[in-house]
């Protein structure tokens, strides 16, 4: 006859952690009883949660999960409920030995990865669904003014959205004065840098200011003229 507890699960909306056969549950998420049957995911995360799921993840409310990445890759960290349980990323293991995370090749457009998990009984199994949509490649940036284009430029490398992109090309349109603005240098991360090509057009950026924040604070000012070059891609960083 089948343990009374074999269909149980504890289902968490505490709004804090609970704890199931010694083992943690957030909120928003559930777990069987039975440890044999356990195929659900403890968490689920892109670029090790960099990248925002749509919608947040709980592991019974949702089995399909959308993001959108500019990169030509992305790297899941699928970690399973239960200890014994196994896990694939579109058909390769996530497991112990990699940290349950596996880096998955993208294409500009859609892209359905399955997340596999089956249950220590080798029976029970779920499919998670991420459909992580890569955008176009950028590859040409005009920069004509300070706020609205420069320094939005250098958030979004600083972001990561051109990391990895060798063929866009940047012009200045015109001179451009950062008075008064703050700068935050592009390329602060070196895991986020620009390695396209920045054609200046001879015009002019002025009033350049940094703020270094450390054991002494100290403010450094600074006027760059950049002057056309030939096309050649470069990396950009600690501007």
């Amino acid at each position: 006859m089948p343990d009374a507890t074999d269909d149980i699960e504890i289902i968490n909306e505490t709004g804090a952690n609970v704890v199931v056969n010694d083992t943690t549950v957030p909120t928003g998420n559930a777990k069987p009883v039975t440890v044999t049957s356990d195929a659900y995911l403890a968490s689920l995360a892109l670029d090790g949660g960099a990248v925002t799921l749509d919608p947040v993840f709980s592991n019974y409310k949702h089995d399909m999960y959308a993001a959108t990445v500019n990169s030509a890759q992305v790297s899941i960290t699928a970690v399973p409920s239960g200890s014994n349980a196994t896990v694939t990323v579109g058909n390769r293991p996530a497991n112990s030995e990699n940290s349950y995370t596996v880096t998955v090749e993208l294409t500009e457009g859609d892209n359905s990865i399955p997340v596999v998990v089956t249950a220590q009984d080798g029976v029970t199994a779920k499919t998670y669904t991420l459909n992580v949509t890569r955008q176009a490649s950028v590859t040409h940036v005009e920069i004509g003014t300070a706020e609205e284009d420069l320094m939005r430029f250098a958030r979004e490398v600083n972001d990561g959205i051109y990391d990895g992109n060798t063929d866009v090309a940047v012009e200045l349109t015109g001179n451009i004065d950062l008075s008064g603005q703050t700068w935050t240098p592009i390329g602060v991360s070196e895991d986020h840098f620009f390695s396209g090509t920045f054609d200046g057009r001879e015009h002019t950026i002025s009033g350049l200011q940094i703020e270094l924040q450390n054991t002494v604070s100290m403010t450094l000012s600074a006027s760059l003229v950049i002057q056309r070059a030939p096309s050649r891609t470069r990396t950009l960083s600690g501007l």
